[in-house]
């Protein structure tokens, strides 16, 4: 079980690409991850979310924030850097550390070129597993591999092994869930509904 601190979408992400560090896709864009390197530090890993973040998703941010929706407060009175420098810090910093929200979830995803299975919790319904499949529409969804992650009603994250693996090949998920993630690959909204799945597309 992954400590709730606020890091715990990384840790489980970390662990995940220690356990299997080959678990990167084809289309991976971080240069340590696909030469044979391994980036897997809460700190390495919070590092590429800052890099990907951009003036507009802050404006989106700030939006979200003015609206009330909760876990945006950090936000306030920042401006780019400073909103990246937020995001880099991690649980220990005196400071505290920005807990991952759906553009660092999806910013990961894009980066490693992984699949993010996430099992909801509090979802018993209408769709349980979020499928994030990055860098989609894509043909060869078949050369990736998922990491599995619990996400509880308290937004706490955990990694899961089936199998005993930390990154399950596509071509290992069970079938039901294979299906869902090659709904999302291609862009087939009937699809990811009739496999119980929900779908993210980055």
């Amino acid at each position: 079980v992954v400590q709730a601190d606020g890091d715990c979408f990384y840790a489980s992400c970390g662990a995940a690409l220690r356990k299997d560090p080959k678990c990167v896709g084809p289309r991976c864009t971080e240069t340590a991850s696909c030469s044979g390197g391994l980036v897997a530090s809460v700190q390495e890993l919070r590092g590429i979310v800052a890099d990907e973040v951009m003036e507009e998703n802050l404006d989106i941010m700030r939006v979200a924030d003015s609206a009330g929706v909760e876990g945006y407060e950090h936000v306030r009175g920042l401006d780019l850097e400073g909103l990246k420098a937020s995001l880099r810090r991690v649980a220990a910093d005196e400071q505290g550390c920005v807990w991952a929200d759906d553009f660092a979830v999806n910013a990961i995803a894009k980066r490693l070129d992984v699949v993010l299975l996430i099992v909801n919790e509090g979802a018993r319904s209408g769709g349980s597993v979020l499928a994030i499949v990055p860098n989609s529409p894509r043909d060869d969804y078949q050369d990736l591999s998922c990491i599995l992650l619990q996400r509880t009603r308290r937004v706490h994250y955990n990694l899961i092994e089936l199998r005993r693996r930390t990154a399950t090949p596509v071509t290992d998920l069970p079938s039901l869930v294979a299906r869902s993630v090659a709904a999302a690959a291609i862009g087939d909204e009937e699809g990811q509904s009739a496999a119980g799945c929900k779908r993210k597309r980055r």
